[in-house]
């Protein structure tokens, strides 16, 4: 049943099945036509499967015992044994390729909508100083202020520790780390979705804690991307500069998006699910490095701990239209997603 005021196309929704059921093997749908729907079987006895259906409407499957009927769905997994380590992932929406040698991040992301790449080794994990602050000589500017000496994780070759293909979902989980971090990351990448899943556990084992652990360091080409939210800063032009308007806070959003007005013709946003030892964001438009003088090449979402040590984040990264308010609407759904459920003896029978 879809409650929501807006249609659903192929939307994919998840319906927890009985242990009768989940120990009898695989299954499909059909639909009252007889048409054939692709399912897959998740962890805990989950059954995914995409639906169409119109504004608070309603529609009913058969559940038929056996793999789904060969067909098509717009996801696609490129070779993984690719000599140069990388692994391509896509579907109508996007293009995401992981690489082996960049410590297991995003070296391109590209809208398919759009044809822009947004890819920079992105979803990296960096450690140790940000800034200097001395209170007897407080900075009075941000070049003043930043002097970053960090150790960066995408320098290290990950190890794929899980690769998972099925017709709806494909799931990739690399492991990366040096003598001071463990870290997995966990993508899950899913047929006719404009957004897809990035879950990261990591514990910071030395014995000297930095100034700041970037647990998640969203970093993007930054092609029209001008202006973020929250905070809203964002002065891009075209001269050389330290920065392009940026700021942080001591808290973390439920969803952040850096976005291109006045237009809004594709916007990046982050929807934080989970943010277990999380304490800070930073967002901001930089040249290539910080904070020396440059043209404005990145956009950037910082996912900080400055306090904890191990750290459980998971979120969604959307490619969109309009701005944060399509950011919101998809964490109303992801929190109150369509209803599904299952009637074992129907009563038309």
């Amino acid at each position: 049943f879809n409650h929501y005021a807006r249609p659903f196309d192929r939307q994919l929704v998840e319906l927890a099945l009985p242990s009768s059921l989940v120990q009898a093997g695989s299954y499909h749908l059909r639909d009252g036509n007889g048409t054939a729907w692709p399912a897959e079987m998740l962890d805990g006895g989950r059954l995914l499967f995409p639906v169409s259906v119109g504004p608070r409407g309603a529609i009913g499957f058969t559940l038929v015992r056996g793999a789904s009927p060969a067909g098509s769905t717009d996801l696609t997994v490129g070779d993984q044994r690719a000599s140069d380590g990388t692994l391509t992932v896509s579907n109508a929406f996007y293009a995401v390729t992981l690489s082996q040698a960049d410590g297991g991040t995003v070296t391109h992301l590209i809208s398919k909508r759009t044809g822009k790449d947004y890819g920079l080794k992105s979803f990296d994990v960096n450690y140790g100083r940000f800034s200097h602050y001395d209170p007897n000589k407080p900075a009075v500017d941000s070049v003043a202020y930043i002097n970053e000496s960090k150790t960066v994780l995408a320098n290290r070759r990950c190890e794929w520790k899980r690769v998972e293909v099925g017709p709806l979902r494909a799931v990739v989980a690399a492991e990366v780390g040096d003598e001071n971090v463990r870290c997995r990351t966990t993508y899950e990448f899913r047929a006719h979705t404009p957004y897809f899943r990035v879950h990261r556990q990591l514990e910071f084992v030395g014995k000297q804690v930095p100034q700041e652990i970037v647990v998640i360091d969203g970093r993007f080409r930054r092609n029209a991307l001008s202006k973020s939210f929250p905070n809203f800063v964002g002065e891009v032009n075209n001269a050389a500069q330290p920065h392009f308007g940026w700021r942080y806070g001591h808290w973390v959003p439920d969803y952040l998006t850096l976005m291109t007005p006045p237009g809004f013709e594709e916007s990046l946003s982050f929807i934080v699910l989970r943010k277990e030892g999380l304490d800070q964001v930073r967002q901001g438009f930089w040249p290539a490095e910080r904070p020396k003088s440059g043209p404005c090449e990145q956009a950037r979402i910082e996912l900080i701990a400055q306090h904890a040590t191990v750290c459980d984040v998971e979120f969604v990264v959307y490619l969109h239209r309009e701005h944060q308010v399509a950011a919101a609407r998809l964490l109303e759904e992801l929190h109150d997603p369509p209803l599904a459920t299952l009637t074992m003896e129907p009563l038309w029978r």
